[in-house]
């Protein structure tokens, strides 16, 4: 199992998908969901590690 999450390190809310690969599907529907929650943002920072 893979997890791929982001977190917000004002608010604590973090986003995640769990698969059992970890490719650009995932990847894609992840950032996607970020995008859209923070929307209303001019710049998204995300460390990829």
């Amino acid at each position: 199992m893979r997890v791929a999450a982001c977190l917000n390190a004002t608010t604590g809310t973090v986003h995640a998908r769990r698969a059992e690969e970890t490719g650009r599907q995932v990847l894609l529907d992840l950032y996607r969901e970020v995008a859209d929650c923070y929307s209303e943002a001019r710049v998204i920072y995300m460390v990829l590690w």
